[in-house]
């Protein structure tokens, strides 16, 4: 209920417009508006903004004025969100005029003769509202012995609480326990508290990241250590790299000494008919291990979920020496870009590392619990607490089982046909080994001696070659065959005979003295010219002493 004419504030919740229930956080005075109707009139916006309180809620102050109405309506425009409408109805203060309305309506109940003072007696049936005094009054000794009675025959009325009390209460309680280890149950308690207390869980938050995979649409990884709807938002990538459209890595550094125990997820994978699976780095095997299947993934959903994963101590790697490392992914072979790996909250819980691998004793509540059933069960078992001794016999069991299981394993898969032809495969080529195989030294010696014999071999074939190739660059392409020598013969007469007999030596030496005499001719002919071709110029400057004058044409004809 609001007061009429007096300031209120009213709270409201988004939504996200794109499937009406994921909270719709960072509207402002911009994107959120809001209007407001008083008594049935025309909306108007309204006086103040809203203003953001977290997860969605905003909050908005109606003025004096605004509140001047008995029924409101608030109505609200938001980008991309979703805001229901809100009606307000407001009381006024009393009024005269309300007053004499409840005046009447008492009045018409009848009129008290009460004048006050002491009553003598009330013989009828009255109803009393505040006692205000309250001392002085007593249960008579009657009162007090039917009280008495009443829970002393519980106390012996079979099947009731008080029987049961009682019986339990007399001997019964310490069978039904057993005998204290120390001085008493309570120091019992006391012990196990404190064995238990190094094992206290706590969570850790995620110390670095990295995108192996895909695309970073909003947030990082700080935005994984609180449980607020503020996501990492992340998004596959098309082609799939190595099988995954997503890879998104984790990376925790726990403190030496303490030792994981599952992984708190708090987010969804949105995308039809695909999922996003939890890898650990196995710190044995040094490969990635999936720790999630269908029934435990993060399958697609329109909102966040919380999910619980068990994380054995093999995913923590103290390598290093300064923390146990665990190394998650978040995996999704989908690669269609539309869809989202929304991560609101990721933890590691933890423990320390004695109290993961020794028996976790009850708390002193659950043994309370457990204490009460038992002494309001008949029949029920005492409870009994494993000793250390018998716990570390249980560990030895249960190791020697698995370890049972892996010597089969590991045989079985040694006799499969891949490894047996394998090593067979091997082992005949090491059968043609020496035993004895000579030292690397005298190996490298040996080479040695074969690099330059083949050098010296490599010389000679050289030469040899060199010296055939000379002669045979000598031969024509395509030689003549022995039965056309006669035809060779019978034209090298027929050449000699144009020839005739040479004068000299020989042709060729005939051939060189012509051409001796004519390079001597050449010499005295080079300087003659010629101004008309084929006719030789005579350069006469006198006749007679007389210089000779004109060109010799009919123009300029020769002549002193």
């Amino acid at each position: 209920m609001y007061k009429y004419g007096a300031a209120s504030t009213v709270v409201f919740k988004a939504v996200d417009s794109t499937d009406g229930v994921t909270a719709k956080t960072g509207l402002t005075s911009v994107t959120l508006l809001c209007y407001v109707s008083k008594d049935g009139a025309s909306f108007n916006a309204c006086t103040n903004a809203a203003s953001e309180i977290g997860r969605g809620w905003y909050k908005l102050t109606l003025t004096a004025t605004e509140m001047q109405a008995e029924s409101l309506a608030l109505d609200f425009t938001a980008t991309g969100a979703i805001v229901a409408g809100i009606p307000i109805h407001t009381e006024a203060d009393y009024t005269a005029a309300r007053a004499a309305f409840l005046d009447a309506a008492i009045s018409s109940r009848g009129t008290s003769t009460y004048a006050g003072g002491a009553v003598a007696s009330v013989t009828a049936a009255v109803t009393v509202g505040t006692n205000n005094d309250k001392t002085g009054y007593a249960l008579s000794s009657a009162g007090v012995q039917a009280v008495w009675d009443a829970l002393t025959s519980a106390l012996t009325t079979v099947g009731s609480i008080g029987k049961r009390i009682a019986d339990y209460l007399t001997g019964d309680a310490f069978v039904r326990l057993g005998a204290p280890a120390s001085a008493s149950i309570a120091a019992d308690i006391a012990a196990i508290s404190l064995a238990t207390n190094a094992g206290d869980m706590t969570t850790k938050q995620a110390d670095s990241s990295s995108l192996v995979t895909g695309s970073n649409t909003s947030g990082s990884v700080s935005n994984t250590a609180t449980d607020d709807d503020v996501f990492w938002i992340t998004a596959p990538v098309s082609p799939a790299v190595g099988g995954f459209g997503l890879r998104q890595r984790l990376v925790f550094d726990l403190p030496l000494g303490r030792t994981p125990v599952n992984i708190q997820v708090r987010g969804y994978f949105q995308g039809s008919s695909s999922t996003a699976e939890v890898f650990a780095l196995n710190s044995r095997t040094g490969v990635y291990d999936q720790l999630t299947n269908s029934r435990t993934d993060l399958a697609s959903r329109s909102t966040e979920a919380t999910y619980s994963i068990p994380l054995p101590r093999d995913y923590a790697d103290d390598s290093g020496g300064a923390f146990n490392i665990i190394t998650l992914e978040f995996r999704s072979t989908s690669t269609t870009t539309s869809h989202r790996l929304r991560l609101d909250q990721v933890l590691i819980t933890h423990v320390a590392e004695d109290a993961a691998i020794t028996f976790t004793a009850p708390s002193a509540e659950q043994i309370w619990s457990y204490v009460t059933r038992e002494l309001t069960t008949p029949g029920a078992e005492p409870v009994t607490v494993p000793t250390a001794a018998e716990n570390a016999t249980a560990v030895r069991t249960e190791l020697g089982t698995e370890l049972g299981r892996i010597d089969v394993a590991t045989s079985t898969r040694l006799a499969s046909g891949t490894v047996a032809s394998d090593v067979t495969a091997i082992k005949a080529k090491s059968d043609n080994l020496p035993s004895d195989p000579a030292d690397a030294s005298d190996i490298a010696s040996a080479f040695i001696t074969v690099n330059g014999t083949l050098t010296t071999i490599a010389g000679y074939v050289d030469t040899e070659v060199a010296a055939i190739k000379a002669k045979t660059d000598n031969l024509p392409a395509t030689p003549a065959s022995s039965g056309d020598l006669s035809a060779l013969e019978a034209a090298l007469a027929a050449v000699d005979a144009k020839l005739g007999t040479p004068a000299g030596a020989s042709v060729a030496a005939d051939v060189a003295a012509v051409k001796t005499d004519t390079a001597a001719i050449k010499t005295k002919t080079d300087p003659l010219t010629y101004t008309s071709a084929n006719q030789v110029d005579a350069n006469i400057h006198s006749v007679n002493d007389v210089n000779v004058s004109g060109a010799g044409t009919p123009s300029a004809p020769w002549g002193p």
